[in-house]
């Protein structure tokens, strides 16, 4: 299963995981859509790794690594 597939299948879920997985499929197809730039693409990504974070997922490390980890393979592939 590749990133974006896995991205989909957890915006179903009602967790902070799956609105996470929705917000970086939005801002993946805007970027793929020519809407955002490859330079505000990974600045907002990696705003989001960091408001969440900060904010949500600071005491769950399992969630935490999912989201560098996928923030990471998102960059990657640009």
């Amino acid at each position: 299963m590749d990133i974006f597939q896995e991205l989909e299948q957890k915006m179903l879920q009602d967790t902070i995981e799956g609105r996470i997985a929705t917000e970086l499929h939005d801002v993946t197809k805007q970027y793929q859509e020519g809407i955002l730039t490859k330079e505000d693409y990974v600045t907002l990504l990696q705003d989001i790794e960091m408001i969440e974070q900060a904010n949500n997922i600071a005491d769950d490390e399992v969630l935490s690594r999912w989201l560098t980890e996928t923030i990471k393979i998102l960059i990657s592939a640009i």
